[in-house]
């Protein structure tokens, strides 16, 4: 299947401008890998992807929908702190 789907894919995802490679845990793209490799995973990812292509055409009805029905969020954020590791 496409590169960016197998393991060296989802590897590069979480390393790639990474200083320090150490300091991710492999567990994670290895768990990720797990799920992408069920059957039928891939093709959903791919069918997501593509889908996202109408994506910027649809933000005036997302945002309309949000200023009528205002609906309840959990919104995150964090300040970068950099590591002197």
């Amino acid at each position: 299947m496409l590169p960016f789907l197998s393991l060296e894919g989802t590897r590069f995802q979480y390393l790639a401008g990474t200083r320090d490679e150490a300091r991710i845990d492999p567990a994670a793209w290895l768990y990720d890998q797990l799920f992408l490799d069920r059957p039928g995973a891939k093709e959903i990812q791919l069918d997501i992807i593509y889908d996202s292509r109408t994506n910027v055409a649809l933000y005036p009805a997302f945002l309309a929908y949000f200023r009528a029905h205002q609906p309840a969020a959990l919104i995150l954020w964090a300040r970068m702190i950099r590591s002197s590791c």
